[in-house]
């Protein structure tokens, strides 16, 4: 194993890097969430600014408030500010695509705001009408499938 990157590292000190690297990444993950669910407390309840998450921790906190409406919390539509992929290199919005790929598979009604390309307005309304099993099948299989 260890002449393949060369003998210099041993397997050891690999998994010693991996984990000091993983735990560090596990607290700034931490703060990047909680930084971000101090900024949308202040927003209305219908707002949600996904701005700078990574796409997995887009997701995440994305389906966090499909729990909150489906428990009636949150109102029905909603507003979901993606941005419109300005900072990201090849101009693609990565984020608008994750929860575009989420909303289509638990089939939403979902359109790009008039004159604003970078927030996504959702209608969930169908999330409260399925059968509790139908909803939990359909939730699992977005999140499994994007």
């Amino acid at each position: 194993m260890t002449k393949r990157n060369g003998g210099k590292l041993m397997h050891c000190e690999y998994s010693a890097k991996m984990q000091k690297f993983n735990s560090r990444r596990k607290a700034e993950v931490e703060k990047m969430m909680a930084l971000h669910e101090k900024y949308n407390r202040f927003l209305e309840k219908n707002v949600m600014d996904l701005h700078y998450l990574p796409c997995t921790l887009a997701k995440e906190a994305f389906s966090e408030r499909l729990t909150e409406i489906k428990a009636g919390k949150r109102p029905n539509e909603i507003y979901v500010v993606t941005g419109r992929g300005v900072h990201t290199e090849d101009k693609n919005p990565v984020i608008k695509r994750c929860v575009k790929g989420i909303v289509d598979k638990m089939m939403f009604k979902c359109e790009e705001m008039a004159g604003n390309a970078g927030v996504l307005i959702i209608n969930c309304t169908k999330i409260r009408n399925l059968p509790m099993r139908s909803q939990v099948f359909l939730y699992c299989f977005a999140l499994c499938n994007t």
